[in-house]
C-alpha cells in the first residue's frame, strides 16, 4: 500500500487502512489535544479529507505518514483556535472583574444614606417655604413636633377633618417634589428598620 497513488487506492483498501491505524491516530491526536472527542473527530477529518481529495493530490509514498501529518496539522490548528479562545475569554473576564470591582468600590465608598440627602432636604426646605403658612405649621406640627391631629385642632381652632385636608395636601406637594427620589427614600425606610 505504501506505493499507492491516490487515484490507485480502492475504498477496500481504504477501509483497511483506517481500521489499522485509526485508533493509534486517535492516541496521538489527544496527546497533543487532551481531549478525546476531539482527537476523534481531528482523526476522522483527516481520513475523510484524504479520501475526498485523493484524486487532486499527487503520488502519496507513505499513506499512513501523509494522513499522520495531516492529523498533527489540524491538532496544531486546533490548539491556536483554543489558544485565541482563552484569550478572548480572559480579556472578558478581565473586564467584567474590572468592572465588578469598580462597581463594589463605588457602593462601599457611598453611604446610601447621605448620597441624596443633602439634595432631598433642599427640596423640602423649598416646598414647605412655598406652602401656605396654615399648612406648612399644621404640617410640621404633626411630622416634627409629633402633635396628633386632635392637638394640631386644639392648637390652631380647626376641626379634625380640616386638620386631615391641611397634612394631605402637604404630604401631595412633597410627594410630587420627591417623586424621583421616592424609591430611595424606601430603600432608605427598610434599611433603617432593618438596621
Amino acid at each position: 500500500m505504501s506505493q499507492n497513488v491516490f487515484t490507485q487506492i480502492t475504498s477496500a483498501e481504504f477501509g483497511k487502512l483506517f481500521e489499522q491505524y485509526k485508533p493509534q491516530f486517535v492516541m496521538v491526536a489527544r496527546s497533543y489535544v487532551r481531549d478525546a472527542m476531539v482527537a476523534e473527530d481531528l482523526v476522522m477529518d483527516s481520513f475523510i479529507s484524504f479520501w475526498e481529495n485523493r484524486n487532486k493530490t499527487e503520488i502519496v509514498q507513505n499513506i499512513p505518514s501523509y494522513i499522520l501529518i495531516s492529523i498533527k496539522h489540524r491538532c496544531l490548528n486546533w490548539l491556536r483556535d483554543q489558544s485565541i479562545h482563552l484569550k478572548v475569554q480572559e480579556d472578558i473576564h478581565s473586564t467584567a472583574l474590572r468592572v465588578i470591582s469598580s462597581r463594589i468600590a463605588t457602593i462601599e465608598t457611598n453611604d446610601p444614606k447621605g448620597l441624596y440627602a443633602e439634595e432631598i432636604s433642599t427640596i423640602i426646605k423649598r416646598e414647605l417655604a412655598n406652602m401656605p403658612s396654615k399648612t406648612r405649621k399644621i404640617f410640621l406640627a404633626n411630622r416634627f413636633e409629633n402633635m396628633t391631629y386632635k392637638e394640631i385642632g386644639e392648637k390652631f381652632g380647626l376641626s379634625f377633618n380640616q386638620v386631615n385636608f391641611e397634612i394631605r395636601k402637604a404630604t401631595q406637594i412633597l410627594r410630587l417634589s420627591l417623586k424621583d427620589y421616592l424609591p430611595l427614600l424606601i430603600t432608605l425606610a427598610i434599611w433603617k428598620f432593618l438596621l
